[in-house]
């Protein structure tokens, strides 16, 4: 089975997605958690976040299609990580890998399929 064969996705802001998938931010907070762990890919909502691009203002990526997949490997309220907000859940994230050429798509709220 080839790693898009059923491939979850979740979109998530700029400068966010960027950040996720150079593998600087380690945790992204959502309000709710899954237990779903695997390879997730990571999709660049056609918005972006304003707080985001306020702190990050160097960091610009496409909007609109999937940058590549990361590993998520547990969904926990107390991570360490710096990235992590209080009160959200913490989806621990690894191994990003980047596509070549962004995958063009329209994002869904929630975890989605997107093969």
């Amino acid at each position: 089975m080839s790693e898009r064969a059923s491939l979850k996705a979740l979109t998530v802001r700029q400068p966010w997605a960027a950040l996720l998938l150079a593998g600087i931010k380690d945790v992204e907070n959502r309000p709710w958690r899954t237990h779903y762990r695997g390879p997730l890919a990571i999709h660049a909502g056609a918005r972006v976040d304003r707080v985001g691009i306020e702190l990050f203002p160097d960091v610009h990526g496409p909007r609109g299609v999937v940058l590549g997949t990361v590993e998520l490997i547990d969904v926990v309220r107390d991570s360490d990580s710096p990235w992590a907000v209080g009160g959200a859940w913490h989806w621990v994230l690894s191994d990003p890998r980047p596509w070549p050429t962004p995958y063009p798509t329209v994002g869904r709220l929630g975890l989605w399929t997107l093969f």
